[in-house]
């Protein structure tokens, strides 16, 4: 059985406990059981209390690894469903933003976590421009503001 063949959906490397070295040194703790080592010497060549090496090789001979368990963590604000109309949306147009695809699918979401959702899905979205106004724009801005001046800042609002 390999030692290192975990389960898949564990969580990520990035995290403390399944990066690389925290993972061989668990390895390791079993490789010395398996050659016979006894806990107490496995405790005292790696510095560590024996309960410590008692689950690890608990663990290895229960679930065949010796990775983290997956941990249940926040819940995610977007459910399945939502996520897969979102991707689904997304190869259809895949120029339009995370804010676009935030308000016309009625996500109950922020658009970063939109925008997070289509990069874990292995795609990429689009983040818009920022551009220079041109005068024709300043020009209907001004207008606009100039004519609705004296309905207040609640103008528009529901």
């Amino acid at each position: 059985m390999d030692i290192l063949a975990g389960g898949s959906g564990l969580r990520p490397p990035n995290t403390r406990a399944n990066r690389p070295e925290v993972i061989a040194n668990r390895a390791l703790i079993v490789g010395h059981y398996q050659g016979g080592t006894s806990i107490s010497e496995i405790s005292r060549l790696m510095g560590i209390s024996k309960s410590t090496v008692r689950r690890w090789i608990r663990r290895f001979e229960g679930e065949g690894h010796v990775e983290t368990r997956p941990r249940s963590g926040r819940p995610s604000v977007t459910s399945p469903a939502d996520d897969a109309r979102l991707l689904q949306a997304v190869r259809q147009a895949p120029r339009t933003t995370a804010v676009t695809w935030k308000r016309y699918l009625r996500l109950r979401c922020h658009p970063v976590t939109t925008r997070r959702r289509i990069h874990e899905a292995g795609l990429k979205c689009c983040v818009p421009a920022v551009k220079e106004l041109t005068e024709v724009v300043k020009t209907g801005r001004l207008r606009f503001a100039q004519e609705h001046i004296r309905y207040g800042l609640d103008f528009g609002r529901k």
